[in-house]
């Protein structure tokens, strides 16, 4: 299941190494890389994800204060990581840009797009392959596969398809009609269940 993209990413890696032009770094304001806002970001982004598994874990129940210090360390890499990026010389995000209101509303629509179709992408295979005996299909990974792939055909043509449409009719017409696919796609999705 994982082969093919694996195989993909590989070859891409090898072709970009090979046709890319050397490119030197070089930096203008004599400033590195920022080691601790890096490090704060990665323990700011891993430990959600370590929430998220030990809330999903069966024997948590019984241990709730291991949660409760999983955000009370969350909720320190987060200020450790704002105190950092604002008095870095060359931050790694600039959190006064994060402020401007053209930056914010794009990074909060685009959570709330992955959050809805991550939902989707998560709950349609699952459905796929719960037991036929039940309310699902009981098909095995190819199977699902195959199912998924007229979406990810759809995914991979659509990519361009806006490019070419937010140049001539901007992007939030695009964004709209993407977030209007998208709903009559789950819609049509919720309305059929019973079939594949």
């Amino acid at each position: 299941m994982f082969a093919l993209p694996t195989i993909a990413v590989i070859e891409a890696t090898l072709l970009v190494n090979r046709l890319m032009p050397p490119d030197a770094p070089g930096r203008s304001d004599g400033a590195g890389v920022d080691w601790p806002g890096l490090v704060l970001l990665s323990g700011t982004l891993v430990t959600p994800m370590l929430v998220l598994a030990l809330a999903l874990a069966p024997d948590i129940g019984s241990q709730p204060l291991v949660l409760g210090a999983l955000i009370v360390v969350l909720a320190a890499f987060v200020t450790g990581w704002t105190a950092v990026e604002r008095r870095a010389a060359s931050p790694m995000v600039d959190l006064r840009m994060l402020a401007r209101p053209e930056v914010w509303k794009s990074c909060l629509l685009t959570f709330v797009l992955c959050v809805g179709t991550s939902a989707a992408v998560y709950l349609v295979p699952q459905l796929f392959a719960v037991s036929a005996d039940e309310y699902g299909f009981g098909a095995g990974a190819t199977e699902i596969g195959f199912y998924l792939l007229p979406g990810a055909v759809a995914a991979s043509l659509a990519g361009p398809i806006s490019g070419l449409g937010a140049r001539r009719f901007g992007s939030r017409a695009v964004v709209t009609a993407g977030i209007v696919i998208m709903v009559a796609a789950l819609i049509a999705l919720a309305a059929v269940h019973t079939e594949v």
